[in-house]
């Protein structure tokens, strides 16, 4: 399954990842709704960024590992979840 997406991703490249490559390599993401494997997915096209990815579930993910930081939210505290990572990103 991960050949498939990688080619489609080539070859048929969406909005978001063409919103990726233009970022400088070294972005810090903040993925808000980070479910749909988006770590696998933003990794492969900008691998050096620093990428949190935060959901109120763990939907679909298949190598959220490569995330540097990976939170799964309570849905009430949903909002609390993100002001508590008191950073900055791009």
């Amino acid at each position: 399954m991960l050949i498939k997406q990688r080619l489609q991703m080539l070859l048929m490249p969406s909005k978001k990842v063409n919103f990726l490559a233009k970022l400088d390599p070294k972005s810090t993401i903040l993925d808000v709704g980070c479910g749909n494997n988006s770590p696998y997915k933003t990794k492969m096209v900008i691998k050096d960024c620093i990428y949190t990815g935060i959901d109120i579930h763990d939907y679909q993910q298949y190598s959220k590992e490569l995330a540097d930081n990976y939170i799964v939210a309570d849905k009430f505290n949903f909002h609390q979840s993100i002001n508590d990572l008191n950073k900055k990103f791009d």
